[in-house]
């Protein structure tokens, strides 16, 4: 198993990586029950968004992001609450804000690729 996050080789069965302490994302058996979602972040913009997405995706994460900005929402909410929002698996929560945090530093630091 390989680290999402550094890269590193991790046990088999491993929680967490070894290198940098991040949880490893463990996929559930085809046949296990689905856990249950909820929203798990808020989202500043639309790059933020394509940007947790396309990690999300690469990462086989499952999620939906909505936009305020859709057209059942017509844009008002996104002056108070932001772009939009992520909804996953409440198993995925720390793994997900883990990655949104990577994204929001690269964006300070003005390292995003």
């Amino acid at each position: 198993m390989q680290c999402d996050h550094c890269g590193a080789e991790c046990a088999s069965g491993a929680t967490s990586c070894g290198s940098c302490g991040r949880s490893l994302a463990v996929p559930p058996p085809p046949d296990a029950p689905q856990p249950p979602w909820s929203r798990i972040c808020k989202l500043e913009n639309e790059v933020e968004s394509k940007l947790l997405e396309c990690e999300l995706n690469a990462r086989s994460i499952p999620h939906v992001v909505t936009s305020y900005g859709d057209a059942a929402f017509d844009g008002v909410y996104q002056v108070a609450q932001g772009w939009g929002y992520v909804e996953a698996p409440v198993s995925m929560r720390s793994h997900i804000l883990g990655i949104l945090q990577d994204i929001r530093e690269a964006a300070t630091d003005g390292t995003a690729d």
